[in-house]
């Protein structure tokens, strides 16, 4: 299961997020493999997927979509998002092309995040869509300004105490970067690398952890 997590403030949006897979085999023995979790889709702004994997799947297409259309701005990616995910979702169902036993896997999120360098307030917004039941519609999760995707009730508290302030992006994303180092340690499900996300007025910019060691 991945692990992502957000913080958006006036400057900014921090993201952290793990590359790692566990594929489940009918004997209950787990694999694991580096994956692709992460997708740009203009230059300001990106798109992270967690929970089942066809997810990385659906990204992939939406970001060709995107290229194709021309699309850079959040608000009308969010709209495209919205009318192709649900049928290319019931598509992959339909075709099965995905299928789990396990009720915890059928949940898949899409997190959607960026700049708007037209506005003048609200430049740095986010937005998740889920589906968390197996033929559950895609919906909008309602989040606060920090959130984690599985949810972490400790981290996003810490996050959501933050202090306001120049310094505000830098410490939310050293919390992100401890507590996946401590999940990559505790856990089979997470692992490197990690990728540190940070999305300003001046783009976005990714700074990536090989290891944690």
């Amino acid at each position: 299961m991945t692990q992502i997590l957000l913080y958006q403030c006036n400057q900014g949006i921090a993201l952290a997020t793990d590359s790692k897979a566990v594929c489940f085999l009918p004997d209950e023995q787990a694999s694991s493999f580096e994956v692709q979790k992460m997708f740009g889709l203009s230059p300001h702004v990106i798109l992270l997927t967690a929970g089942a994997g066809y997810g990385i799947l659906l990204c992939r297409q939406l970001q060709s979509l995107v290229k194709s259309r021309g699309f850079s701005r959040l608000d009308e990616i969010i709209e495209l998002a919205k009318a192709f995910l649900p049928d290319q979702i019931a598509e992959v169902y339909a075709e099965e092309i995905y299928r789990s036993d396990r009720q915890e896997l059928d949940r898949v999120y899409f997190v959607f995040a960026g700049y708007n360098p037209d506005q003048t307030e609200d430049r740095f917004q986010f937005a998740i869509l889920a589906s968390e039941n197996f033929g559950e519609p895609l919906h909008t999760v309602k989040t606060g300004r920090a959130v984690a995707i599985p949810r972490k009730l400790g981290i996003e508290y810490k996050l959501s105490h933050l202090t306001a302030g120049a310094g505000e992006l830098d410490e939310a994303l050293a919390l992100c970067e401890s507590f996946l180092i401590k999940l990559c340690r505790e856990t089979q499900e997470v692992g490197p690398p990690l990728h540190l996300v940070r999305i300003t007025e001046a783009g976005i910019n990714i700074q990536t952890r090989v290891s944690v060691e």
